[in-house]
Protein backbone atom coordinates (compact mmCIF):
# COMPACT_ATOMS: atom_id res chain seq x y z
CA UNK A 1 0.00 0.00 0.00
CA UNK A 2 2.77 2.25 0.70
CA UNK A 3 6.39 2.58 -1.35
CA UNK A 4 9.35 1.87 -0.15
CA UNK A 5 11.49 4.84 -0.35
CA UNK A 6 9.11 7.29 0.57
CA UNK A 7 8.97 5.29 3.45
CA UNK A 8 12.54 5.48 4.02
CA UNK A 9 12.36 9.09 3.77
CA UNK A 10 10.68 9.00 7.22
CA UNK A 11 12.99 6.43 8.38
CA UNK A 12 15.99 8.83 7.78
CA UNK A 13 14.33 11.47 9.81
CA UNK A 14 14.68 11.66 13.61
CA UNK A 15 10.76 12.39 13.92
CA UNK A 16 9.91 8.88 13.24
CA UNK A 17 6.74 9.49 15.13
CA UNK A 18 4.98 11.82 12.42
CA UNK A 19 5.35 8.82 9.61
CA UNK A 20 1.77 7.19 8.46
CA UNK A 21 3.84 4.01 10.38
CA UNK A 22 5.36 4.00 13.60
CA UNK A 23 8.45 1.30 14.51
CA UNK A 24 9.82 2.03 10.95
CA UNK A 25 13.76 1.70 12.12
CA UNK A 26 12.88 -1.84 11.39
CA UNK A 27 13.23 -1.24 8.04
CA UNK A 28 16.35 -0.23 7.68
CA UNK A 29 17.98 -3.13 5.99
CA UNK A 30 21.21 -4.38 7.78
CA UNK A 31 22.19 -6.85 5.33
CA UNK A 32 25.24 -6.11 2.94
CA UNK A 33 25.15 -9.23 0.80
CA UNK A 34 21.14 -9.10 -0.04
CA UNK A 35 21.55 -5.24 0.14
CA UNK A 36 23.80 -4.77 -2.17
CA UNK A 37 21.62 -6.69 -4.74
CA UNK A 38 19.18 -4.66 -4.21
CA UNK A 39 17.24 -6.40 -1.20
CA UNK A 40 16.56 -9.91 -2.98
CA UNK A 41 16.98 -11.84 0.20
CA UNK A 42 13.09 -12.94 0.61
CA UNK A 43 13.51 -15.81 -2.43
CA UNK A 44 17.21 -16.12 -2.46
CA UNK A 45 19.01 -19.29 -0.14
CA UNK A 46 22.16 -17.32 1.70
CA UNK A 47 24.14 -18.43 4.02
CA UNK A 48 24.47 -14.49 5.49
CA UNK A 49 22.90 -14.45 8.76
CA UNK A 50 21.57 -11.03 8.36
CA UNK A 51 19.40 -12.50 5.23
CA UNK A 52 16.83 -13.60 7.76
CA UNK A 53 16.07 -9.74 8.13
CA UNK A 54 14.09 -10.29 4.41
CA UNK A 55 12.67 -13.96 5.24
CA UNK A 56 13.15 -15.95 8.63
CA UNK A 57 13.64 -18.93 7.19
CA UNK A 58 16.85 -17.70 5.22
CA UNK A 59 20.16 -17.32 6.68
CA UNK A 60 20.66 -18.70 9.44
CA UNK A 61 19.33 -22.61 7.98
CA UNK A 62 20.78 -21.88 4.99
CA UNK A 63 24.17 -23.16 6.77
CA UNK A 64 24.73 -26.62 6.88
CA UNK A 65 25.88 -28.60 10.21
CA UNK A 66 26.64 -27.43 13.53
CA UNK A 67 28.26 -24.44 13.45
CA UNK A 68 28.16 -21.22 15.87
CA UNK A 69 28.51 -17.28 13.70
CA UNK A 70 28.13 -14.22 14.76
CA UNK A 71 28.21 -10.54 13.03
CA UNK A 72 28.15 -7.11 13.70
CA UNK A 73 27.35 -3.65 11.55
CA UNK A 74 27.51 -0.27 13.06
CA UNK A 75 27.45 3.21 11.34
CA UNK A 76 26.90 6.25 11.94
CA UNK A 77 23.10 6.90 10.87
CA UNK A 78 23.00 9.76 8.38
CA UNK A 79 25.82 11.94 9.44
CA UNK A 80 25.04 14.93 6.78
CA UNK A 81 22.33 15.32 8.64
CA UNK A 82 23.04 14.49 12.47
CA UNK A 83 26.53 14.38 13.88
CA UNK A 84 25.33 12.10 17.29
CA UNK A 85 23.24 9.41 15.41
CA UNK A 86 24.07 5.81 15.27
CA UNK A 87 23.01 2.87 13.23
CA UNK A 88 23.76 -0.74 14.32
CA UNK A 89 22.78 -4.63 13.98
CA UNK A 90 24.66 -7.69 15.66
CA UNK A 91 23.39 -11.59 15.46
CA UNK A 92 24.35 -14.29 16.70
CA UNK A 93 23.19 -17.74 15.09
CA UNK A 94 23.64 -21.44 15.55
CA UNK A 95 22.71 -25.10 13.86
CA UNK A 96 22.32 -27.60 16.10
CA UNK A 97 21.99 -30.79 13.65
CA UNK A 98 25.15 -32.30 11.83
CA UNK A 99 25.24 -31.70 8.12
CA UNK A 100 24.67 -35.31 7.39
CA UNK A 101 21.15 -35.03 8.23
CA UNK A 102 18.35 -34.31 5.94
CA UNK A 103 16.84 -32.01 8.43
CA UNK A 104 18.74 -29.08 9.75
CA UNK A 105 17.64 -26.36 12.45
CA UNK A 106 18.93 -22.64 13.09
CA UNK A 107 18.20 -20.60 15.73
CA UNK A 108 19.77 -17.20 16.14
CA UNK A 109 19.34 -13.68 18.35
CA UNK A 110 19.84 -10.23 16.99
CA UNK A 111 19.24 -6.70 18.09
CA UNK A 112 18.82 -3.69 15.59
CA UNK A 113 19.41 -0.16 17.12
CA UNK A 114 19.07 2.77 16.38
CA UNK A 115 20.40 5.73 18.50
CA UNK A 116 18.77 9.18 17.57
CA UNK A 117 21.58 11.33 20.10
CA UNK A 118 20.49 14.11 21.65
CA UNK A 119 17.87 16.38 20.78
CA UNK A 120 16.49 20.11 22.74
CA UNK A 121 13.77 20.57 24.45
CA UNK A 122 11.61 23.57 23.56
CA UNK A 123 8.30 25.13 24.94
CA UNK A 124 4.83 26.32 23.49
CA UNK A 125 6.83 29.53 21.95
CA UNK A 126 10.22 27.64 20.76
CA UNK A 127 12.25 28.59 23.33
CA UNK A 128 15.05 26.04 24.49
CA UNK A 129 13.87 23.83 27.74
CA UNK A 130 16.55 21.25 28.26
CA UNK A 131 17.84 18.24 25.91
CA UNK A 132 16.77 14.88 25.88
CA UNK A 133 18.17 11.17 24.45
CA UNK A 134 16.52 9.03 22.40
CA UNK A 135 17.24 5.82 21.07
CA UNK A 136 14.80 2.71 18.94
CA UNK A 137 16.06 -0.94 19.52
CA UNK A 138 14.80 -4.53 18.93
CA UNK A 139 15.67 -8.15 20.23
CA UNK A 140 14.58 -10.62 17.87
CA UNK A 141 14.61 -14.49 18.36
CA UNK A 142 14.52 -17.34 15.67
CA UNK A 143 14.06 -20.73 14.71
CA UNK A 144 14.08 -22.18 11.19
CA UNK A 145 14.10 -25.44 9.70
CA UNK A 146 14.83 -26.83 6.68
CA UNK A 147 14.40 -30.15 4.97
CA UNK A 148 15.62 -32.14 2.30
CA UNK A 149 13.99 -35.05 0.17
CA UNK A 150 13.34 -36.18 -3.43
CA UNK A 151 9.93 -35.86 -4.66
CA UNK A 152 9.13 -37.76 -8.35
CA UNK A 153 13.06 -38.12 -8.49
CA UNK A 154 13.32 -34.16 -8.03
CA UNK A 155 15.60 -32.83 -5.49
CA UNK A 156 13.54 -30.09 -3.16
CA UNK A 157 14.59 -28.31 -0.11
CA UNK A 158 11.79 -26.00 1.80
CA UNK A 159 12.97 -24.05 4.30
CA UNK A 160 10.24 -22.57 7.22
CA UNK A 161 11.67 -19.66 9.50
CA UNK A 162 9.52 -18.13 12.60
CA UNK A 163 10.97 -14.73 14.42
CA UNK A 164 9.59 -13.32 17.54
CA UNK A 165 10.49 -9.11 18.24
CA UNK A 166 10.82 -7.22 21.12
CA UNK A 167 10.22 -3.30 20.23
CA UNK A 168 11.23 -0.63 22.18
CA UNK A 169 11.11 3.33 20.96
CA UNK A 170 12.27 6.11 23.19
CA UNK A 171 11.37 9.56 21.88
CA UNK A 172 12.51 10.91 25.53
CA UNK A 173 8.88 12.16 26.43
CA UNK A 174 7.03 9.16 24.56
CA UNK A 175 7.86 5.39 24.80
CA UNK A 176 6.39 2.28 23.53
CA UNK A 177 6.83 -1.61 24.24
CA UNK A 178 5.34 -3.83 21.28
CA UNK A 179 5.79 -7.21 19.71
CA UNK A 180 5.80 -7.89 16.01
CA UNK A 181 6.58 -11.47 14.33
CA UNK A 182 7.56 -12.66 11.55
CA UNK A 183 7.31 -15.30 9.08
CA UNK A 184 8.70 -16.99 5.87
CA UNK A 185 9.47 -20.02 3.68
CA UNK A 186 11.55 -20.85 0.79
CA UNK A 187 11.68 -23.58 -1.58
CA UNK A 188 14.80 -24.65 -4.02
CA UNK A 189 15.33 -27.11 -6.33
CA UNK A 190 18.98 -27.92 -6.36
CA UNK A 191 19.83 -29.47 -10.08
CA UNK A 192 23.16 -31.08 -10.11
CA UNK A 193 25.14 -32.12 -13.29
CA UNK A 194 28.39 -34.61 -13.25
CA UNK A 195 31.94 -34.26 -14.34
CA UNK A 196 33.69 -32.67 -17.53
CA UNK A 197 30.12 -31.72 -19.27
CA UNK A 198 29.63 -28.49 -21.50
CA UNK A 199 33.63 -28.97 -22.36
CA UNK A 200 34.43 -27.90 -18.97
CA UNK A 201 36.65 -30.35 -16.12
CA UNK A 202 35.37 -30.03 -13.11
CA UNK A 203 33.84 -32.35 -10.04
CA UNK A 204 30.19 -31.11 -10.97
CA UNK A 205 27.85 -28.30 -11.50
CA UNK A 206 24.82 -26.83 -9.26
CA UNK A 207 21.56 -25.21 -10.82
CA UNK A 208 19.13 -24.24 -7.87
CA UNK A 209 15.72 -22.24 -8.87
CA UNK A 210 13.92 -20.92 -5.32
CA UNK A 211 10.76 -19.03 -4.81
CA UNK A 212 10.09 -17.39 -1.21
CA UNK A 213 7.78 -15.37 0.53
CA UNK A 214 7.82 -13.86 3.70
CA UNK A 215 5.49 -12.00 6.25
CA UNK A 216 6.86 -9.45 8.48
CA UNK A 217 6.46 -7.15 11.56
CA UNK A 218 3.44 -8.50 12.06
CA UNK A 219 1.50 -7.09 15.20
CA UNK A 220 -0.97 -4.68 17.32
CA UNK A 221 -1.07 -1.11 16.40
CA UNK A 222 1.44 1.26 18.63
CA UNK A 223 0.49 3.41 21.13
CA UNK A 224 3.07 5.65 22.60
CA UNK A 225 2.83 6.46 26.31
CA UNK A 226 1.71 9.91 25.82
CA UNK A 227 -0.95 9.51 23.35
CA UNK A 228 -4.09 8.47 22.79
CA UNK A 229 -3.95 7.67 19.33
CA UNK A 230 -2.27 4.84 17.73
CA UNK A 231 0.20 3.89 14.73
CA UNK A 232 0.17 0.90 12.49
CA UNK A 233 3.57 -1.31 12.50
CA UNK A 234 5.49 -1.68 8.98
CA UNK A 235 3.82 -5.25 8.39
CA UNK A 236 4.68 -6.05 4.99
CA UNK A 237 4.69 -9.09 2.05
CA UNK A 238 7.19 -10.22 0.27
CA UNK A 239 8.03 -12.68 -2.81
CA UNK A 240 10.88 -13.35 -4.56
CA UNK A 241 12.55 -15.88 -7.20
CA UNK A 242 16.01 -16.57 -7.69
CA UNK A 243 18.55 -18.62 -9.53
CA UNK A 244 22.09 -20.06 -8.11
CA UNK A 245 25.05 -21.60 -10.27
CA UNK A 246 28.36 -22.77 -9.85
CA UNK A 247 30.81 -24.81 -11.03
CA UNK A 248 33.06 -26.91 -9.01
CA UNK A 249 36.57 -27.50 -9.68
CA UNK A 250 37.77 -31.26 -9.34
CA UNK A 251 39.66 -30.22 -5.65
CA UNK A 252 36.00 -29.26 -4.62
CA UNK A 253 36.77 -25.51 -4.87
CA UNK A 254 34.18 -23.31 -6.16
CA UNK A 255 35.45 -21.82 -9.43
CA UNK A 256 32.69 -19.73 -10.47
CA UNK A 257 28.96 -18.94 -9.05
CA UNK A 258 26.25 -16.94 -10.62
CA UNK A 259 23.53 -15.24 -8.47
CA UNK A 260 20.28 -14.01 -9.96
CA UNK A 261 16.92 -12.99 -8.36
CA UNK A 262 13.59 -10.24 -8.55
CA UNK A 263 11.31 -9.20 -5.51
CA UNK A 264 8.80 -7.45 -4.66
CA UNK A 265 7.85 -5.65 -1.82
CA UNK A 266 4.40 -4.54 -0.30
CA UNK A 267 3.64 -2.45 2.91
CA UNK A 268 0.11 -3.54 3.95
CA UNK A 269 -1.69 -1.49 6.24
CA UNK A 270 -4.61 0.31 4.45
CA UNK A 271 -3.63 3.88 5.85
CA UNK A 272 -7.41 5.56 5.50
CA UNK A 273 -7.48 9.26 4.34
CA UNK A 274 -8.79 11.96 6.97
CA UNK A 275 -12.38 13.14 7.31
CA UNK A 276 -13.04 9.48 5.89
CA UNK A 277 -15.77 7.09 7.66
CA UNK A 278 -12.86 4.41 8.68
CA UNK A 279 -10.55 7.35 9.95
CA UNK A 280 -9.56 7.29 13.69
CA UNK A 281 -11.15 3.06 13.45
CA UNK A 282 -8.96 0.03 14.56
CA UNK A 283 -6.55 -0.46 11.74
CA UNK A 284 -6.84 -2.92 9.23
CA UNK A 285 -3.98 -4.58 6.85
CA UNK A 286 -4.16 -6.28 3.98
CA UNK A 287 -3.63 -10.25 4.34
CA UNK A 288 -1.51 -12.66 1.88
CA UNK A 289 0.41 -10.96 -0.76
CA UNK A 290 -1.13 -7.48 -0.29
CA UNK A 291 -0.84 -5.92 -3.92
CA UNK A 292 1.99 -8.05 -5.22
CA UNK A 293 1.04 -9.70 -8.30
CA UNK A 294 3.60 -12.27 -9.19
CA UNK A 295 4.16 -12.26 -13.24
CA UNK A 296 3.68 -7.88 -13.23
CA UNK A 297 5.75 -7.25 -10.41
CA UNK A 298 8.27 -10.50 -9.31
CA UNK A 299 8.88 -11.83 -12.95
CA UNK A 300 8.57 -8.40 -15.22
CA UNK A 301 9.91 -6.10 -12.48
CA UNK A 302 7.42 -3.39 -13.31
CA UNK A 303 7.03 -1.21 -10.57
CA UNK A 304 3.96 0.78 -9.46
CA UNK A 305 2.73 3.30 -6.25
CA UNK A 306 1.80 0.47 -4.50
CA UNK A 307 4.16 -2.30 -4.97
CA UNK A 308 8.15 -1.71 -4.43
CA UNK A 309 10.43 -4.11 -7.41
CA UNK A 310 13.85 -5.09 -6.22
CA UNK A 311 16.16 -6.66 -8.83
CA UNK A 312 20.09 -8.10 -8.20
CA UNK A 313 22.72 -10.06 -9.32
CA UNK A 314 26.07 -11.65 -7.65
CA UNK A 315 29.81 -13.14 -9.08
CA UNK A 316 31.87 -15.34 -7.14
CA UNK A 317 35.79 -16.07 -8.16
CA UNK A 318 36.93 -19.26 -6.33
CA UNK A 319 34.63 -18.63 -3.30
CA UNK A 320 37.09 -15.67 -2.15
CA UNK A 321 36.00 -12.68 -3.84
CA UNK A 322 32.06 -11.86 -4.26
CA UNK A 323 31.09 -8.50 -6.58
CA UNK A 324 27.27 -7.78 -6.67
CA UNK A 325 24.78 -5.07 -8.29
CA UNK A 326 21.16 -4.28 -6.94
CA UNK A 327 18.84 -2.35 -7.87
CA UNK A 328 15.07 -1.19 -6.64
CA UNK A 329 12.31 1.00 -7.83
CA UNK A 330 8.79 2.15 -7.34
CA UNK A 331 6.56 5.02 -8.76
CA UNK A 332 4.94 7.83 -6.75
CA UNK A 333 1.22 8.72 -6.99
CA UNK A 334 1.92 11.03 -9.87
CA UNK A 335 3.99 8.65 -11.69
CA UNK A 336 7.29 9.97 -11.13
CA UNK A 337 9.39 6.93 -10.81
CA UNK A 338 11.96 6.51 -7.84
CA UNK A 339 15.13 4.33 -8.25
CA UNK A 340 17.95 3.11 -5.71
CA UNK A 341 20.65 1.58 -7.06
CA UNK A 342 23.42 -0.59 -5.16
CA UNK A 343 26.78 -2.32 -5.04
CA UNK A 344 28.60 -4.23 -2.92
CA UNK A 345 31.17 -6.64 -2.58
CA UNK A 346 32.32 -9.44 -0.28
CA UNK A 347 35.98 -11.32 1.30
CA UNK A 348 35.68 -14.47 2.29
CA UNK A 349 38.87 -14.85 4.12
CA UNK A 350 38.23 -19.03 5.32
CA UNK A 351 38.04 -19.70 1.56
CA UNK A 352 41.10 -17.84 0.72
CA UNK A 353 42.84 -19.62 3.19
CA UNK A 354 41.49 -22.93 1.49
CA UNK A 355 42.84 -22.09 -1.81
CA UNK A 356 46.16 -21.32 -0.21
CA UNK A 357 46.06 -24.62 1.55
CA UNK A 358 45.25 -26.60 -1.50
CA UNK A 359 48.11 -25.30 -3.83
CA UNK A 360 50.86 -25.61 -1.07
CA UNK A 361 49.86 -28.00 0.77
CA UNK A 362 49.64 -27.09 3.99
CA UNK A 363 47.25 -29.57 6.28
CA UNK A 364 47.08 -27.16 9.24
CA UNK A 365 45.64 -24.11 6.80
CA UNK A 366 43.26 -26.48 5.56
CA UNK A 367 41.67 -27.65 8.55
CA UNK A 368 42.08 -24.18 9.61
CA UNK A 369 39.55 -22.92 6.27
CA UNK A 370 37.39 -26.06 6.76
CA UNK A 371 36.26 -25.50 10.65
CA UNK A 372 36.97 -21.43 10.72
CA UNK A 373 34.80 -18.83 8.90
CA UNK A 374 35.28 -15.15 8.53
CA UNK A 375 34.59 -12.21 5.98
CA UNK A 376 33.92 -9.28 5.65
CA UNK A 377 31.14 -7.38 3.28
CA UNK A 378 30.08 -3.76 1.84
CA UNK A 379 26.94 -2.67 0.00
CA UNK A 380 27.16 0.93 -0.90
CA UNK A 381 23.98 2.52 -2.10
CA UNK A 382 25.40 4.44 -5.34
CA UNK A 383 22.51 6.34 -6.45
CA UNK A 384 19.10 7.00 -4.06
CA UNK A 385 16.23 9.85 -5.81
CA UNK A 386 14.23 11.12 -3.02
CA UNK A 387 16.47 10.12 -0.20
CA UNK A 388 19.08 11.40 1.30
CA UNK A 389 20.95 8.09 1.50
CA UNK A 390 23.45 8.13 -1.15
CA UNK A 391 26.95 6.89 -1.20
CA UNK A 392 25.97 5.47 2.56
CA UNK A 393 28.13 2.38 3.37
CA UNK A 394 26.87 -0.75 5.26
CA UNK A 395 30.00 -2.98 6.25
CA UNK A 396 29.39 -6.37 7.94
CA UNK A 397 32.33 -8.66 9.77
CA UNK A 398 31.31 -12.16 10.00
CA UNK A 399 33.20 -14.38 12.28
CA UNK A 400 32.04 -18.43 12.88
CA UNK A 401 32.87 -21.67 13.24
CA UNK A 402 31.51 -24.11 10.96
CA UNK A 403 31.48 -28.21 10.57
CA UNK A 404 31.51 -28.78 14.39
CA UNK A 405 30.02 -32.08 14.13
CA UNK A 406 33.13 -32.98 11.31
CA UNK A 407 35.71 -32.31 14.00
CA UNK A 408 34.68 -35.19 15.99
CA UNK A 409 34.26 -37.21 13.02
CA UNK A 410 37.80 -40.02 12.76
Amino acid sequence: MKSFLLVLVFATSTAFSQSSFSAIFLLIEPAPVMHGMGGIGVGMPSQDLAAQHYNPANGVVQRQGIYIAGSRLQIPWLPMLEHDQTYSYHVLGAGILPSSWPLQVGISWSRTRVDLGTQERTDEHGNPIGTFTSDMQADSWLVAASYKLNTFSIPLATSIGFKIKDVQQDLGLAKSNDKFTDFGCIISVPFTGGANEFGVKSSGWTVTPSIGYSLNNVGDEISFSNSVSTDPGPRNARLGIAITSSITLPSGMELIGLKYGRAALDYLPILPKAGSQDYGQSQKYQSGLGDIAFIEHVLLGKADKDVTTQSGGEITMLGVFAFRRGHREELRSDGESLTEKTLGYSIYVDNLLGLYAHYIGNPIAAKISKHFSLSYSLSIITRSEGTVLEDEEFPQFTIGIKNIDGLFRK
